[in-house]
């Protein structure tokens, strides 16, 4: 009888396997930029997942569409993880206004 455990957990083993390297870089970079920032935990926690698919993501593409060097992908997936924070902050910042330009432009054209 086959260990299904086993079965199903092969594939990721191969991907840690393959792209580990990239998963730690965009993480420690992010976690490095985050604490060099005071970053709460809660915030941090909430950001790492998203910093480092974003850097995985990257990676990836940068591994199987160019022919850059390896250190040249560990930098820009540091690069990525370490910045996508303030892309996320600025998001957030920019979905929060968005309500609030609504009430002034109708309140603008339609005089209420």
């Amino acid at each position: 009888m086959k260990n299904h455990f086993t079965e199903l957990g092969q594939p990721i083993l191969e991907f840690i396997n393959r792209f580990g390297i990239l998963i730690l870089a965009t993480s420690l970079s992010m976690i490095a930029r985050a604490v060099y920032k005071g970053t709460s935990v809660k915030r941090l926690l909430l950001k790492v997942p998203i910093s480092s698919i974003t850097g995985i993501v990257v990676g990836i593409l940068l591994q199987e569409y160019t022919d850059v060097s390896t250190n040249t992908i560990m930098v820009v997936c540091a690069i990525t993880g370490a910045y996508t924070g303030e892309v996320l902050d600025g998001m957030e910042q920019l979905i929060n206004w968005i309500p609030e330009f609504i009430k002034k432009l109708i309140n603008k054209h339609f005089n209420l």
